[in-house]
């Protein structure tokens, strides 16, 4: 459950960091050192700038965390020396991961870009709503500007999920290993003559006695 949570806030993290990179920065192509006045007049205010800057302030919060439990992890594999397995997602899976995620971002990106910048121009009476306008001249270079924001803000993702299913999977591994038992050597006991038993009782042996010639 707490994973799912976390993959949740992440995910809606990531998303909103995608939006208010993609929107600043295809406004700062299409109107370039009148960014800051074609904000405002577009309806961007201290609002939307409040929103970039908690959007950004999350996103590095959710990452520092993400960090943090990823040195936790390492110091727990290294106190289990655990080393890597066969089971460990592999760099291609990274990969691929990175690649489901761009994709993903890319679409949500673009999509609510669309929605938000189509209810502005309807609530400026600027004009009516355009399904294209991403693609339009009025947004020039916003596709690829929303590609490459997903993509960046997809390897962080991918990279942090991936590193964090090696450590646990070599963790979990170090910990099903067989516990060797320590070998420890048995003192050496000198051996002892047997006590001589005579009647069921221990006796020791006395020396023996020398003999002496007796003369007449």
């Amino acid at each position: 459950m707490r994973g799912r949570l976390a993959t949740v806030i992440g995910a809606v993290a990531s998303m909103a960091v995608c939006l208010v990179l993609a929107h600043d920065l295809a406004f700062l192509a299409r109107y370039g050192s009148a960014f800051g006045e074609a904000l405002a007049h577009a309806g961007h205010g201290p609002a939307w700038t409040r929103a970039v800057v908690g959007s950004v302030a999350i996103g590095a919060g959710l990452l520092v965390v993400a960090v943090l439990g990823l040195r936790r992890l390492g110091g727990v594999a290294e106190q289990l020396a655990a080393h890597s397995t066969s089971s460990e997602p592999s760099r291609l899976e990274f990969v691929r991961s990175w690649a489901t995620w761009a994709g993903r971002l890319s679409v949500a990106t673009a999509l609510c870009l669309t929605i938000q910048e189509n209810a502005e121009r309807m609530i400026g009476a600027v004009a009516g709503p355009d399904a294209g306008l991403l693609v339009s001249g009025e947004y020039p270079w916003a596709i690829p500007i929303v590609i490459g924001v997903a993509i960046a803000v997809s390897f962080v993702v991918a990279l942090v999920g991936w590193r964090r299913a090696v450590l646990v999977r070599r963790i979990r591994a170090a910990r099903r290993r067989p516990i060797r038992a320590s070998i420890v050597p048995r003192p050496s006991v000198a051996s002892r003559r047997p006590l001589a038993v005579t009647g069921g009782l221990m006796a020791v042996r006395a020396p023996p006695t020398l003999g002496v010639a007796v003369t007449a």
